[in-house]
């Protein structure tokens, strides 16, 4: 009796000692503190109810550095709950221990938990939670109930100081409206779980679950309405996570998390979910699993990222950006609908290390001066892909299923390349503008995502257009390295002042055009305004004739030009338009096949001529034109197949036979104008300086240099400037050629001179 009355008068004394006072039951439950000399606390756990729960409440809990011992040896409770009543914050300063069986350890204060150098011992699975805590039944089974813990938050912070927070543990549950994370947290346990779960919600635990079982959840969060905006979780730069699987949580609109330390997850992988933004800012998390980024918007600046392992999963309701920094991992993506940006604010890079493959998935994927590469293969999958000022580069096949396709060179080459395999691009449209598309050699067995099968070296598939072209600084290159070039359109199929190269075959299919592009006809403009000479009305009215040719000037080097180191093979459901270009078989046959094949020559520059005149004409001209030649030239025999031929000033060359099939064939010339100046002064006093322009004509012609050539049309060959030459001679089987013929051999000039501004509409024809 007297042992009985002694003990409430020691709980007081002891409550009563700076140290002890770190922790106070409140009287609610049968929880008995003792304090050692040295300052260790021990704590006598209440009697365990239902599945092993045992409750304890404390108008105070916090751990000095000198430790607290839950002792659980006559318990045996296999969770023990502390939970503060009180309104002082509960800080871990030291090592918490479970005496006895070992067991899961949960404290919960909703005024806020601070850990500097809190260290778990002998314990299973911690939970650090502001919530409220409670008990929930449910029901496991008809008649059956099992109780669990519940933590239900609505404020309150937790925060990780510099001595951090450690421990063998199965598992470790940070729960609380905020987290912040200043210092380091390690899971130490073989198969550790940690887990930072920020926000309203309330979080269950399963009592269920053993001590040393970490292959089962246990802890479930479900949200609750309400939550702030902004950074609910926190990790600034000495924070380190370091777990067999890292999770973070956050709930509630517009709340996100900021990461600018460092994360090592183990196989199990690194993932983090809100329903805001979510910022890797100059932080580092690397995984021995994957990695998975999911939040209403995702931006990694800075950041390096590392999935040796797995894959790298960034999913942006609204977009990601990722701008400077390092990307390693077997696949990079993000979910349908969002856009995922790589930003080379220095050296943005997703590249592969240590294993051969790299998949790129998702909604739209922007690679804005970023380089991809992979020791293997490259395999994409997305809603759209543009590529500007970057590189998509795999040692073996690189293969892709995009809606929409964009390459673009501004300040470098963007280029897209498959350096010993097979490159298989389809989708809807494809745009390449100044970028390098190659491939290695053709590999039977690649294929896109979609299924669309191997081809060449070279192979692009799409519904829609397909255009490939160069930009000022940049010249746009698609190249058969070892192997065939095959490009086919849905729609309208162009080669605009770009290069088509193989070293094996070229074929270029559309059902809508196929253009070889070096220019387009510029229109020729004639005005003629009339002045009144004022009051001298009986002289006559002076005539004022201008006449203008522009088109824009346009480097050697951008000739459009389709090279095969064999064969070309080009066909089109509407127009095949070789305009300025060349279309070669250095070592095979051409064979043409359209509704319509227009092989046309065209001017390039700067025509201008003034014609002032009164009682007399005075003119004046400048010229500065360049002749682009249409040429079609093969090694091998030519073959073309059309409703119509029509080869203006252009040129189609076999060195064997050269055979036409068209309802109707037009040769005819272009006109070369040339302005002649005459001087003014005593030589032409009455009229002054006077100019003309001169036509000259550039001949379109079909030439059979070592061969035969046939026509085979339904009408007369028109010829209007043309010619025709074969060695082994011409057969037309629609009789004669009709019209103005230049002869049977190949033309060298006839210069016309027609006078001033006549027939000059037709120049570039």
């Amino acid at each position: 009796m007297g042992g009985a009355a002694f003990r409430p008068a020691l709980l007081l004394i002891l409550a009563a000692l700076p140290v002890s006072a770190q922790v106070v039951p409140d009287g609610s439950t049968a929880t008995t503190v003792t304090v050692a000399p040295d300052g260790r606390v021990t704590v006598g756990v209440a009697a365990p109810g239902r599945n092993g729960i045992s409750r304890n409440s404390y108008d105070r809990f916090s751990v000095p550095s000198a430790g607290v011992d839950l002792d659980n040896r006559t318990a045996a409770a296999r969770t023990i709950l502390n939970e503060v009543t009180g309104t002082a914050p509960s800080r871990l300063e030291g090592p918490l221990t479970v005496l006895g069986q070992r067991a899961h350890v949960i404290v919960a204060n909703p005024n806020g938990i601070v850990i500097d150098g809190g260290r778990f011992v002998n314990t299973g699975r911690v939970g650090l939670t502001t919530g409220q805590a409670g008990l929930a039944d449910q029901q496991i089974a008809p008649g059956i109930f099992q109780s669990n813990v519940t933590a239900r938050v609505t404020g309150g912070t937790i925060t990780i100081e510099g001595g951090g927070l450690s421990g063998q543990m199965d598992a470790v549950d940070l729960i609380a409206e905020r987290i912040r994370v200043n210092g380091a947290i390690s899971a130490e346990g073989a198969e550790a779980a940690l887990t930072l779960r920020a926000g309203h919600g309330v979080t269950e635990f399963d009592s269920s679950i053993v001590p040393g079982n970490t292959s089962l959840g246990w802890s479930r969060g479900t949200a609750l309405a309400g939550g702030t905006e902004g950074v609910m979780v926190e990790i600034l730069s000495p924070g380190v996570l370091n777990a067999y699987r890292i999770g973070i949580e956050v709930t509630g609109a517009g709340a996100g998390v900021r990461h600018a330390g460092s994360a090592v997850a183990g196989a199990h992988g690194f993932s983090v979910r809100a329903d805001g933004m979510v910022e890797v800012d100059g932080g580092r998390v690397t995984s021995a699993g994957s990695v998975s980024v999911n939040g209403g918007g995702v931006r990694l600046r800075g950041a390096e990222v590392t999935a040796t392992s797995g894959g790298v999963q960034i999913t942006g309701t609204a977009s990601a950006l990722v701008s400077g920094g390092t990307i390693d991992a077997l696949a990079i993506g993000t979910s349908m609908g969002a856009v995922l940006s790589f930003d080379a604010e220095g050296a943005t890079r997703a590249r592969l290390r240590g294993a051969p493959d790299l998949s790129l998935t998702g909604g739209t994927l922007r690679l804005l001066g970023a380089d991809v590469t992979a020791e293997g293969s490259v395999q994409l999958e997305a809603e759209g892909l543009e590529l500007v000022d970057g590189s998509l580069r795999a040692a073996g096949h690189l293969v892709g299923t995009v809606g929409a396709m964009t390459v673009r060179s501004v300040a470098r080459q963007a280029d897209v390349v498959a350096e010993n395999g097979s490159l298989v691009l389809s989708g809807g449209s494809f745009t390449n503008a100044g970028g390098l598309i190659q491939g290695g050699q053709r590999i039977d067995g690649v294929a896109a995502p979609d299924g669309s099968g191997v081809e060449g070296a070279v192979t692009l598939s799409f519904t829609g257009d397909l255009r490939h072209g160069s930009t000022a600084d940049h010249l746009g290159l698609i190249f058969g390295a070892a192997g065939d070039a095959v490009l086919r359109a849905g729609g309208d199929l162009e080669v605009r002042q770009a290069r088509v190269l193989a070293n094996g075959a070229v074929t270029l299919a559309a059902a809508g055009d196929v253009g070889v592009l070096t220019a387009d006809a510029a229109p020729v403009a004639v005005q003629t305004v009339r002045r009144s000479r004022g009051l001298l009305f009986f002289l006559p009215k002076r005539r004022v004739t201008t006449l203008t040719y522009a088109a824009d000037p346009v480097a050697a080097d951008r000739t459009a030009i389709v090279t095969a180191l064999t064969g070309v093979t080009v066909t089109a459901g509407g127009t095949i338009r070789n305009h300025g270009g060349e279309i070669n078989a250095n070592g095979g046959d051409i064979a043409l096949t359209a509704a319509a094949v227009d092989n046309r020559t065209h001017a390039v520059g700067h025509v201008a001529m003034t014609m002032t005149c009164g009682r007399s004409c005075r003119s004046a001209g400048t010229s500065e034109l360049a002749f682009l030649p249409a040429r079609i030239a093969a090694t091998g025999h030519v073959t073309v197949t059309a409703d119509l031929l029509d080869n203006a000033g252009g040129e189609v060359l076999s060195l064997a036979d050269l055979t036409v099939t068209a309802a109707r064939v037009r040769l005819a010339s272009v006109q070369d104008p040339l302005v002649v100046s005459r001087p003014g002064g005593l030589y032409n006093l009455w009229s002054g300086a006077s100019s003309w322009i001169i036509l000259r004509d550039r001949f379109g012609g079909l030439l059979a240099d070592a061969g035969r050539l046939v026509i085979r049309s339904l009408t007369p060959v028109e010829m209007e400037g043309g010619y025709v030459s074969a060695r082994d001679g011409t057969e037309m089987t629609a009789g004669e050629a009709t019209g103005r013929a230049v002869g049977g051999i190949r033309p060298g000039g006839g210069d016309a001179p027609l006078g001033m501004l006549a027939r000059v509409p037709a120049i570039g024809r």
